[in-house]
Formats: structure tokens, C-alpha cells, sequence
């Protein structure tokens, strides 16, 4: 075989390496349109914020999204809102045409969902709130604007279907959600909360 090989003109052997070569790294890391490129670039603003900093501290949303379920007081929230605020808003700043593939992104969505349930779970409190306005918890206007726009990009990227079985599968998890019927339990969440009557980011 390495006898064959000599027999090869040096030229014509140097091609088929560098043919090889590039078809090689190619299959591995093909090229990334416009898009894989924001997504890139997004990742790389957010690191130690929505990913753990050279892994050895949790991200800044991680601990701060664990204190605020600890605590479930406004004080207590205030970082981890302003951590997710700022996130949102550099989702929001991903040009049109490359939106729905960066904020469809599996760990995105699932930044966002998570994030969504935690402040349900936080208006929500320790038993089912009264009807009312009391089903909207501590949260002010700055959060209702918040949690609208974490919706929205949540739902625009899913089928009725899936977002349904996403609230109801954070309803169920609320504390004596089940000593209720879906539709009041659903009432006496922050899902009830009319977004469309919310001003956007």
C-alpha cells in the first residue's frame, strides 16, 4: 500500500490530502449561515449569565433563580428578574429574520419556560390565592411585563397543543393545585394575567 502511495506524483498526492482534508472539516464543522452566527454571538454575550462561568460557579441565572424560589419575596427576586430582564432583552435584539431560530433554540426555550414557571410558581405562593388581584402575588408592572414577554416568545414557537400541556403541567406542580379544577386553578394563576392589555419590551 505506502509502495502504491510513493508511485503518486508529489503534486497530485498533495491535492488529495488537502481534498481530504477540507472535506474533512467541513463534515465536522460545516459552515454557519447568518443565523448560527447570532446564535453564537448571543451565547457568548450571555456567558456566566445563562451559562456556568469556565465551570466551576453555576450560572448567574441558576443562582439567582434558586434563591428567588427560596425566599419568594420581592427582595429576594429582584436579581434573578433583572438577570432574565436583560436576557429577554438581547433576544429581542436578534435581527427579524433570525429570530425564531435563535429564541426556538432547545436551551433557550427551556431557559424561558423554566423562567416562566418560577414566576408563576412565585405569585403563586404556598396555597392557592384568593380570586382577585391577589393572584398576581408581590409581582409590580415591571414583571407583568416580564413574564408577557417570556410568554410570548414561548408561544409563538409552539403548537397550541404543546403550550397547553406546558400549563398545565406547571399548574399541577403549584402547591393544593389539585384540591382545585384546572379552570380555577388557571384563574388564580399569573396565566390569567391578560398580556394583551401589558405593554411589550
Amino acid at each position: 500500500m505506502i509502495a502504491k502511495i510513493n508511485l503518486i506524483p508529489k503534486p497530485i498526492l498533495v491535492s488529495l490530502v488537502l481534498i481530504i482534508a477540507i472535506f474533512l472539516i467541513i463534515f465536522n464543522d460545516p459552515p454557519k449561515n447568518a443565523c448560527d452566527a447570532q446564535l453564537d454571538i448571543f451565547f457568548k454575550y450571555q456567558l456566566g449569565k445563562i451559562s456556568s462561568l469556565r465551570g466551576k460557579v453555576g450560572s448567574l441565572l441558576s443562582r439567582t433563580a434558586k434563591y428567588c424560589g427560596d425566599v419568594k419575596t420581592y427582595g429576594g427576586c429582584v436579581e434573578f428578574h433583572e438577570t432574565l430582564r436583560g436576557i429577554v432583552k438581547e433576544l429581542h435584539n436578534v435581527s427579524p429574520e433570525c429570530s425564531s431560530k435563535v429564541i426556538s433554540n432547545e436551551k433557550i426555550q427551556m431557559i424561558l419556560q423554566e423562567s416562566m414557571a418560577l414566576m408563576v410558581k412565585s405569585a403563586w405562593g404556598e396555597k392557592p390565592p384568593e380570586p382577585g388581584p391577589n393572584v398576581y402575588g408581590w409581582l409590580t408592572m415591571s414583571e407583568y411585563t416580564l413574564f408577557c414577554g417570556i410568554k410570548r416568545m414561548i408561544y409563538e414557537h409552539l403548537d397550541d397543543e404543546a403550550w397547553e400541556t406546558l400549563v398545565r403541567s406547571i399548574i399541577f406542580k403549584l402547591p393544593q393545585s389539585n384540591e382545585l379544577q384546572f379552570n380555577q386553578s388557571f384563574e388564580r394563576s399569573l396565566f390569567s394575567l391578560r398580556c394583551e392589555a401589558i405593554p411589550s419590551f
